[in-house]
């Protein structure tokens, strides 16, 4: 079993152009049978979805194709979709029993930083997030937002967003960003991801005294590591699969 295996990930793509996204005419995705399902649900208080996460506020991928021309090889066909239909599908039995029509994958985008004094910063991620609780992460991470997506038409922006919330760094503060990969989680949960790698002109301690006043600092813990502890740690801690990829594709562009 490979390193990327065991961490339950798979690379669809090394990027070398930055990918761009394509939503459908329609807008949103159209998923009738999950709806059903939806509407029935109830949390362990018996409370059913909350009106907010019923609205389409996210990028779900439709699909990605490795046999596309080289010229539309790098965009990904995306709807707009809510954070309850991306829930429900991943409930256990949930995606079995829907259409292949109405299947997704919800969009991420995952930063891998590296300090001016050479270190790389990774997070150990609260018991208090949604999914992946304890265990390590990227610099940081984030589901892509449907209004960022339909006005850059990329992720960038959203890497910046959440760099600056979870950080505290602004966009100024980070330089030669780029796109290195699109994958996937191997764990049932449907997700893609596209990794970014990056640096900050800012040294580990300025970056740890930023994040101490980051407005989402309660979703996990930074530390700052040397390339030779992150190998090792790859090989020998557990990641949020995206997070994994996303280090072994940065650090072969070292």
């Amino acid at each position: 079993m490979d390193l990327l295996e065991r961490q339950r990930v798979r690379i669809l793509d090394k990027c070398s152009t930055d990918y761009s996204f394509h939503f459908n005419p329609e807008g949103g995705l159209l998923t009738p049978t999950l709806d059903k399902y939806i509407i029935e649900w109830r949390d362990k208080e018996g409370k059913p979805f909350s009106p907010e996460n019923v609205i389409p506020r996210q990028v779900g991928v439709r699909s990605y194709s490795l046999d596309s021309p080289p010229s539309t090889r790098c965009v990904i066909s995306c709807a707009a979709v809510s954070w309850a239909q991306y829930d429900m599908l991943n409930k256990s039995g949930i995606w079995e029993a829907t259409p292949q029509s109405e299947h997704f994958y919800a969009l991420g985008a995952d930063c891998l930083l590296q300090t001016s004094d050479d270190l790389f910063i990774l997070t150990f991620r609260s018991e208090l997030v949604s999914h992946c609780q304890n265990m390590w992460a990227v610099s940081s991470a984030g589901y892509v937002d449907l209004p960022e997506a339909l006005r850059a038409k990329s992720a960038t922006s959203t890497i910046l967003r959440e760099t600056k919330e979870e950080l505290g760094l602004e966009p100024s503060d980070i330089r030669d960003l780029k796109e290195v990969a699109l994958c996937e989680h191997t764990t049932g949960l449907a997700v893609r991801v596209i990794c970014f790698f990056g640096k900050t002109n800012l040294t580990s301690w300025e970056v740890l005294e930023r994040a101490k006043h980051a407005k989402d600092v309660w979703e996990g813990k930074h530390s700052f590591f040397t390339l030779d502890e992150v190998r090792r740690m790859l090989e020998q801690e557990e990641f949020v699969p995206s997070g994994a990829a996303t280090i072994a594709v940065a650090l072969d562009h070292l």
